[in-house]
């Protein structure tokens, strides 16, 4: 059979030659002439299967023990070629399922049927995996299917069995028939079982009941049930064994019951499972017995495995527990036999499994791709997330699949559960041999290259966290803050604070602040909610914090902003420990806190936000409507949430969007159009959901008025009612602190004016309603028909009449930036064809000119302090102003001017047109951009007078010669 999997084998060696041709004279033997004669000639004419056959002869004594007894068996498996054939397996467990055990001498008949079944699968396993025929995946996907149908045959036997003299077991709330699952955890539950494994199992059925006639409560029912089960397959006969079944990994272990209903498992792990308990269940899955019910509580106890946050609290845990694990894996075992060890040894299988699955418990939570019970898939997955590097995970790989392929040939010898390298010499040689080496040195050099590179991985992992000065560590431990205080100041901390006091004022005031914010923080740390593990995650984090704080330009500053957000997370400290171990992310948020109140004050608010600034793929979607629309459905899930939820659910959706992107803003990685298309689609996409949500508690409220109209049923459908976005929103230019110009229209019956206004009023309250979190969205709606005299819903045509006879030109002007963002989308096409048709209406372009200006002039006289950018001369509502009458003026000429919202695509249009040169747009589109990353940084709590006025200073004089050119000169056409 030619298989990239099977290269030119190397030849056995002497001694292993010699055991191997002893055995094949052994099998001959137990052969009649006539017999031998057929085999020899076959093997003559198939020189390759009599290769493999040596090969496995030499390489596994368990396989010579199993043939010699089933020689008849085996004679039909060499004539038949069955081990080129790797869907021969299905053929041995068809047969096996397709009889029927004797229920009067069931448990010894059974299990001699089943360990029949798995010794011939074993032999069969056994020949593809050392001639390198098979892979690691199906040689660990056979052993799995193999144990997977054994323990289901048995499983319904018993069950059938137990039903015939005890009852079937019925549910006391369903009224159904129950039956056990089997959950797989371990190498069985990862489909990744080993030739000699013993399989980790966990048994369990839905409700709790009793059995019909008899009346047997179904926990004893099931009870004894699994206690056959274990018997059939656990225990050893003269011919060998099923499979070593393992218990100890049910609720309470080896103390606990053998089965428990669904209901007590929930229980046990939502108040006493521990993190080693998750570590375990990451690889569950239903096995055997009743699937779909085992499959419905591994969802239920996903919540326990899977934390929603980001959780780094499991790195301490876990360590602790690998620790000990090793440690009792290890025992009084010297160095050199742990060397020896390929799954407990350092740098080990153990290991290589540790760096993955603790990745998956850290963000499985956020991830559902790494919700996966497979070691190789979860490897892979890692990669895809950019959590782990390409390189590493390859080597990972490498040193997995060697270390398994070694542990297979080890157990292939005897068929024993053992992961001890050999002191023998003639199972070193079959060892080097397996793994395609030509000395057992040879092997072992590569070992140790697989095992120093783990090994260095895992040390790189739990020495990560930088060693912060000793003089931290002694200050901050000693509870000395006097001392303290005094070491910080000779560091210069107070040098970057601006105060015009006197210096030794400002000293006193500085060294007053820093104490306080000291001990603000202790008292906060010694506080009795937040316990022991707490208060040791602090000690563990201050000095290091301390140590980078000094480094930046407002240290002191900096600090009494970090002691808020430490104390709203003393209680899920987690957070600290991630912070520790992960210098540049402590680093990063010391930066963003320091360049900003606003980061600052949401994470003191929302701790959660931290997880932004560990993992910013938040923004790794498009910034589009479609794309965040999708990320908050996942948010929101299947089920539909109450109101209360469903606020909490956009709220953290806004502010975990707005925090990211603040800080991609912060640091550079974010430019400012992108940052506007995620602020302003991300908006739209909440407007969606909540305009959703209302519309179905308005017409719940409202459904015994509604009629079987066509325009009636058109409304109960949500068909007939859009939001449309102005200003910023509109304009898709929204900033971190921007408000909403929103305007409701509809196209339903005057009938319906009382749904619509109580539409309205519940879509504004979801939007504007504070919570113990914080608000969502400041709302504006001044710019619907006749401001705040008008209703809050117009109808469509209503609104198109007022725009044509009443409307003020500002109202025109604020129609460029109007945007269909939330609704029914035919309405909303209806919306911006008239939309389309006001804008391009033909206008006296002097008169126009004059209001214009008129509205700038009145604007720039009421506006108030602090509004440089935008108000003052050559600012921000200038360049508005020339877009916006460039547009009413012309669009009648040009109506491809008017298909934009947001200022830079409608500058590029006029000068597409030649409404404006190429040089005037380049400078205003620059200006405007210059001028808007200003007010955002202003929003995100970094003001500066000096920065903003040079920022006027820097476009003052492009801006004003363009508005003077535009819209001071009646005589000249602009473009012309």
């Amino acid at each position: 059979m030619s298989n990239q999997l099977n290269p030119d084998l190397l030849p056995l060696p002497k001694q292993l030659q010699d055991s191997a041709v002893l055995v094949f004279e052994q099998l001959l033997a137990s052969y009649n002439s006539k017999t031998k004669a057929m085999l020899d000639g076959h093997l003559d004419s198939h020189p390759l299967i009599k290769s493999q056959l040596l090969r496995v002869f030499a390489l596994s004594e368990f396989v010579g023990e199993t043939v010699l007894a089933e020689c008849d068996w085996f004679l039909e498996f060499l004539l038949q070629n069955q081990g080129d054939d790797k869907k021969q397996l299905k053929s041995y467990l068809a047969e096996l399922l397709s009889e029927s055990s004797n229920t009067d001498e069931c448990s010894q008949g059974l299990r001699q049927k089943l360990i029949q079944v798995r010794n011939r699968c074993m032999v069969f396993i056994i020949w593809r995996d050392l001639n390198r025929l098979a892979d690691l995946h199906e040689t660990t996907d056979f052993m799995s299917s193999l144990a997977d149908n054994l323990i289901g045959f048995a499983l319904h036997i018993l069950y059938e069995e137990a039903c015939l003299q005890k009852g079937s077991p019925v549910g006391g709330v369903s009224g159904k028939h129950q039956k056990m699952v089997v959950l797989a955890l371990g190498k069985l539950g990862g489909f990744e079982l080993n030739l000699s494994s013993d399989v980790d199992l966990v048994f369990a059925y839905p409700e709790a009941g009793e059995c019909e006639g008899t009346g047997m409560p179904n926990q004893r029912f099931f009870l004894e049930l699994a206690q056959n089960l274990i018997k059939v397959l656990d225990q050893t006969s003269v011919d060998g064994f099923v499979f070593r079944v393992d218990m100890r990994l049910r609720p309470y272990g080896e103390s606990g019951a053998l089965v428990a209903n669904f209901n007590a498992m929930e229980i046990y792990y939502a108040q006493q499972g521990r993190e080693w308990e998750r570590y375990a269940w990451l690889k569950a899955r239903a096995c055997a017995g009743d699937i779909p019910a085992g499959e419905e509580i591994i969802q239920v106890l996903r919540p326990f495995v899977y934390r929603r946050y980001l959780d780094f609290g499991s790195i301490e845990s876990l360590r602790l527990m690998k620790a000990r694990m090793d440690g009792i894996g290890r025992g009084h075992k010297s160095n050199q036999e742990m060397e020896r060890n390929l799954k407990l040894g350092p740098g080990g299988i153990r290991d290589v499994e540790f760096i993955v699955q603790l990745q998956q418990l850290i963000w499985g939570g956020r991830y559902p791709e790494l919700q996966i019970t497979g070691f190789m898939a979860a490897l892979q997955a890692l990669v895809i997330l950019d959590l782990l590097d390409r390189q590493i995970a390859e080597k990972l790989q490498l040193a997995y699949v060697f270390f398994r392929n070694s542990e297979h040939a080890l157990q292939a010898i005897r068929d024993q559960q053992t992961q001890l390298l050999p002191e023998d010499s003639e199972d070193q040689a079959r060892i080097a041999l397996a793994l395609g080496f030509s000395s057992y040195a040879q092997y072992l050099k590569q070992e140790d290259q697989h095992k120093n590179f783990v090994k260095g991985e895992i040390l790189n992992e739990s020495e990560s966290e930088q060693v912060p000065s000793s003089n931290w560590v002694t200050l901050w431990h000693t509870g000395d803050l006097d001392s303290l205080v005094a070491y910080i100041e000779n560091l210069g901390i107070y040098s970057g604070e601006q105060t015009e006091d006197a210096y030794s004022k400002r000293l006193k005031t500085a060294r007053a602040r820093l104490h306080a914010a000291l001990a603000q923080l202790r008292k906060a740390r010694d506080q009795p909610r937040v316990g022991g593990r707490g208060r040791k995650r602090l000690d563990m984090l201050m000095p290091l914090l301390l140590d980078f704080l000094v480094e930046l330009p407002h240290p002191l500053r900096t600090l009494e902003r970090c002691v808020k957000i430490l104390e709203s997370v003393l209680r899920r400290s987690s957070y600290l420990v991630m912070l520790q171990e992960n210098p540049a992310v402590l680093k990063g948020l010391l930066q963003l806190v320091a360049n900003s109140g606003y980061i600052a004050s949401e994470l003191a608010r929302n701790p959660w936000l931290i997880d932004e600034i560990i993992d910013p793929r938040t923004l790794d979607s498009k910034a589009d409507k479609a794309s965040l629309l999708e990320m908050l459905d996942e948010s929101l899930g299947r089920s539909e949430p109450d109101l209360e939820n469903f606020i909490e659910v956009i709220r953290n959706f806004k502010e975990s969007i707005t925090f990211a992107v603040a800080a991609g803003e912060l640091n550079g990685s974010l430019p400012l159009m992108r940052v506007s298309d995620y602020l302003s689609f991300s908006a739209e996409a909440i407007l969606q959901r909540t305009f959703e949500f209302a519309f179905r508690e308005a017409t719940a409220q409202f459904e015994d008025k509604v009629t079987a109209s066509d325009e009636t049923s058109a409304a109960a459908n949500g068909e007939a009612f859009i939001i449309v976005g102005y200003g910023k929103l509109g304009g898709i230019e929204l900033g971190p602190a921007s408000d909403l110009d929103l305007v409701f229209l509809h196209d339903m019956a005057p009938s319906r004016a009382q749904f619509l206004y109580r539409l309205a009023r519940r879509l504004i309250h979801i939007l504007t309603i504070r919570t113990r979190s914080g608000g969502l969205f400041e709302i504006d709606t001044r710019l619907r028909p006749s401001g705040r005299d008008g209703t809050m819903v117009s109808s469509i045509e209503a609104f198109e009449r007022y725009q044509q006879t009443s409307a003020w030109t500002w109202e025109h002007q604020a129609l460029v930036r109007a945007r269909f963002v939330a609704g029914d989308a035919a309405l909303g096409r209806k919306f911006e064809a008239l939309r389309i048709k006001l804008l391009t209406r033909a206008r006296d372009r002097i008169a126009l000119r004059k209001q214009v200006v008129d509205m700038r002039e009145r604007m720039h006289k009421s506006a108030g302090k602090g509004k440089a950018v935008k108000q003052a001369r050559g600012g921000i509502v200038d360049i508005e102003f020339i877009v916006q009458f460039l547009v009413l003026a012309w669009a009648s000429e040009y109506p491809e001017i008017c298909f934009y919202t947001d200022k830079v695509r409608i500058l590029e249009a006029l000068g597409r047109v030649g409404l404006l040169d190429g040089q005037d747009v380049e400078r205003l589109t620059q200006a405007y951009l210059g001028l808007r990353a200003e007010q955002h940084l202003t929003a995100l709590d970094l003001p500066d007078q000096g920065r903003a006025l040079q920022a006027i200073e820097r476009y003052h004089d492009w801006v004003s010669e363009i508005w003077s050119r535009v819209l001071l000169n009646n005589d000249k056409i602009p473009g012309h």
